[in-house]
């Protein structure tokens, strides 16, 4: 698993690398919203602003795995995830 905070490049060369790779993207403390990589919610945000939002990627099991033990909601996709 890898975190992106302020880091817009790296996340999207992640993100371009790992097309069956997961995304969650942190709401608020507490919640997150988990997407497939090439979901277009989380794959065409602007350049500049990416990551102002933390996101975290990797594998699906080792995100959901990891936010349960953070006591975090996870909203399994969104309405634009393949």
């Amino acid at each position: 698993m890898e975190e992106f905070r302020d880091r817009d490049k790296d996340y999207y060369r992640w993100n371009s690398q790992n097309p069956d790779g997961y995304i969650l993207h942190q709401v608020n403390r507490k919640t997150y919203t988990l997407h497939h990589a090439g979901c277009p919610a989380v794959a065409s945000i602007s350049v500049s602003r990416a990551t102002t939002a933390p996101k975290f990627c990797g594998a699906e099991g080792e995100l959901m795995s990891w936010a349960r033990g953070k006591g975090a909601k996870v909203i399994r996709g969104c309405e634009q995830c393949n």
